[in-house]
């Protein structure tokens, strides 16, 4: 295209078609094969030979291979995820279950002489600000899951709210 180009004021002018390129018309038609050519060059001869046959099959089966370590390696994080915030949670439930008191003491509410139970004070609401969410007793790590962070601020709002 560029020599079509290049070539366009002296074709014209041996049909007889139109009058030969003036000086400034040869300059631009000169610069542009020269400017396609240098493109040519850059661009189109420094590109890779494509791959043959059997290296385009051996290419798609090392990235099908790699896909699919890829895959496993995210599968094992996530089971290892879920077994982590399940550990985590285990361990929450030891904590929060009731611990046994050691054999030479007894509970309060066994004592022969409680016979009533007996009830906590009940801390002062003011009416002005009424009841809000202690941020203090949230217990949140920054190592736990957003969704387990969630659960145990909701767990928290509850026994406070108890």
């Amino acid at each position: 295209m560029s020599n079509k180009i290049k070539n366009l004021g002296a074709s014209r002018e041996e049909e007889g078609v139109g009058e030969p390129p003036g000086p400034r018309q040869e300059l631009l038609l000169r610069r542009i094969h020269t400017t396609a050519s240098a493109f040519l060059k850059e661009h189109v001869l420094t590109l890779p030979k494509l791959p043959s046959h059997s290296e385009l099959k051996e290419l798609q089966e090392r990235r099908r291979l790699e896909a699919e370590a890829r895959l496993a390696a995210e599968k094992e994080a996530g089971r290892q995820a879920e077994a982590r915030a399940a550990e985590i949670l285990r361990r929450r439930g030891d904590r929060d279950s009731p611990r046994p008191l050691p054999p030479n003491r007894t509970s309060p509410h066994h004592h022969p002489t409680n016979l009533t139970p007996r009830r906590l004070p009940m801390e002062e609401v003011v009416v002005d600000t009424g009841w809000g969410a202690d941020s203090s007793a949230h217990n949140v790590t920054e190592t736990d899951d957003p969704l387990i962070q969630q659960m145990n601020i909701i767990r928290n709002y509850i026994k406070q709210a108890r």
